[in-house]
């Protein structure tokens, strides 16, 4: 199955920052990811999740997103969801203002349906990733452009899935992916999740107590090389 994902960029004078910062006061924050990244966010909308996770997994993963470095050069975004079925999220043009872009994505993760599914296939959710990122490697290779971005895949899921073998026949791209899980749920699978991860980040303690976002993001965010990215507005 041919897998069409859509790549969100901007032009590298404007970068992407949390939508919850617009009516903060502004600072310089020059330290973004500036390496070049292909980052797929996976998110788990399922029943086992259920509806409030699945929400503040929806606003959190905004906060994530705009912690990149997004131009055409650097760092490009793609946004899919999963339950009984894996699928690309709507059509996104981000426009260079960046309050244009932030309502834009806010309209796209406001698409995503409410309705959570009764099953979850994990493995239908990562394959549709590994697919794009392969997919997405193969033309950057054609164009000779990024052909050195590396391939991230930030899944945010509580690990359960209804046939865990179908896990043992995932094929990662050639040129390799990176696989973060943010694990949270009333009941997390944390040996799934060790499987499927090159990384584990609980968002809910083995306690079941919930961490804060804010150091769930530092988690993620140390994942990757920080460097200068010029002057950066908050």
């Amino acid at each position: 199955m041919k897998v069409h994902v859509l790549w969100l960029f901007l032009v590298p004078v404007f970068t992407a920052l949390e939508a919850a910062t617009i009516n903060q006061p502004r600072a310089l924050n020059p330290l973004l990811p500036c390496d070049k990244l292909d980052v797929i966010f996976v998110l788990d909308q399922t029943e086992s999740v259920g509806s409030k996770l699945s929400d503040r997994m929806k606003d959190f993963a905004k906060q994530v997103m705009d912690r990149f470095f997004v131009s055409h050069e650097q760092t490009h975004l793609g946004l899919m969801t999963f339950g009984r079925e894996a699928r690309v999220e709507g059509d996104l043009q981000l426009q260079q203002k960046r309050s244009g872009r932030q309502q834009m994505v806010e309209k796209l993760i406001e698409s995503i349906p409410n309705k959570l599914d009764d099953r979850t296939n994990l493995d239908e959710g990562l394959r549709m990733a590994f697919n794009a990122h392969a997919e997405y490697d193969t033309f950057q290779k054609k164009k000779k452009y990024r052909t050195d971005a590396r391939n991230v895949v930030i899944i945010f899921t509580d690990g359960r899935t209804y046939n865990e073998t179908r896990l043992e026949s995932l094929s990662k791209p050639s040129n390799g992916v990176t696989v973060i899980a943010i694990a949270l749920g009333l009941n997390v699978f944390p040996n799934v999740l060790s499987r499927i991860a090159d990384v584990v980040i609980d968002w809910t303690n083995s306690d079941g107590n919930e961490r804060k976002e804010t150091d769930v993001l530092k988690d993620i965010m140390d994942n990757f090389n920080f460097k200068p990215c010029g002057k950066t507005e908050v």
